[in-house]
């Protein structure tokens, strides 16, 4: 059986689309659709791009996968749909938003790193960078220490409401795309990801008020951002200058970014 994956346009060339969707990134043939742009909706079928959609039929079908693969990883529908299917173009906005952000991940990281313990709810998307990509959570419980235990450059994902900004999830599937992609030219970077819970507050902490938004840091230290979803060439520049910027000062502390963890100041 053939299923459509929605998948979103980063790049394209004639005859082609560069996309990324539900984790994974394709090369894709538009001979069927015609000429594309970065940015739209694209329902593929094994390599080949079959239909142009929009975001919200992007966000059904997506919605519709993550239930197929509850079953598949389960056995059964998640208890509040036991009494049937029911497709998402079908459900209310809670009822969607429950379906494709409200899932509970464990943080992942050691003991000694996170001092806390504490379910997350986040999207799955963010939350398989933790499963897929070996990010980490971070929040104001284990800022300073995440931040004293680099070693080279990290990219911290500040992702935002993925309802009130469309373009949080997009990057969470880009994010590791960049990271083979700069690994690949000698650039490296680990990857870790605001707890959604309290990412406002500390995006705050460090002058941030964009969503979405990649704070970079070498050796625990500020360096800049790189805000919104942006064409793949575009932002694989964006991102390859911030890797080569120097260090600096966030844009509202006054003192280096290290052991700078406001008193007080937790995520529960």
């Amino acid at each position: 059986m053939c299923i459509g994956i929605p998948m979103q346009v980063l790049a394209v060339e004639p005859g082609f689309a560069h996309v990324a969707g539900r984790g994974e990134a394709r090369r894709v043939s538009t001979l069927l659709v015609g000429d594309c742009v970065a940015g739209q909706w694209l329902l593929v079928f094994l390599n080949d791009a079959r239909e142009v959609i929009d975001a919200e039929r992007a966000q059904e079908v997506n919605a519709t996968l993550d239930l197929l693969q509850a079953v598949i990883d389960t056995g059964s529908l998640p208890d509040d749909d036991r009494a049937g299917f029911v497709l998402p173009s079908a459900m209310d906005m809670g009822a969607l938003q429950r379906l494709t952000g409200a899932r509970f991940f464990t943080h992942p990281q050691p003991l000694e790193l996170f001092m806390h313990t504490c379910d997350i709810a986040a999207p799955p998307l963010l939350a398989q960078l933790m499963t897929k990509h070996q990010a980490q959570w971070v929040d104001f419980d284990n800022l300073d220490a995440w931040l004293a235990q680099q070693q080279g450059d990290q990219v911290l994902l500040f992702a935002g409401d993925p309802v009130r900004f469309p373009e949080a999830l997009d990057v969470a599937v880009v994010l590791p795309e960049l990271q083979k992609a700069c690994a690949g030219v000698g650039r490296t970077f680990g990857i870790a990801v605001a707890v959604p819970e309290c990412a406002e507050e500390l995006a705050k902490k460090f002058g941030s008020q964009r969503w979405p938004t990649l704070m970079f840091f070498r050796a625990g230290h500020y360096v800049t951002t790189v805000s919104g979803m942006h064409d793949w060439s575009d932002y694989f520049t964006r991102v390859s200058e911030a890797l080569d910027a120097p260090t600096s000062r966030a844009p509202t502390i006054g003192i280096p970014v290290v052991s700078s963890t406001a008193a007080g100041s937790h995520c529960h």
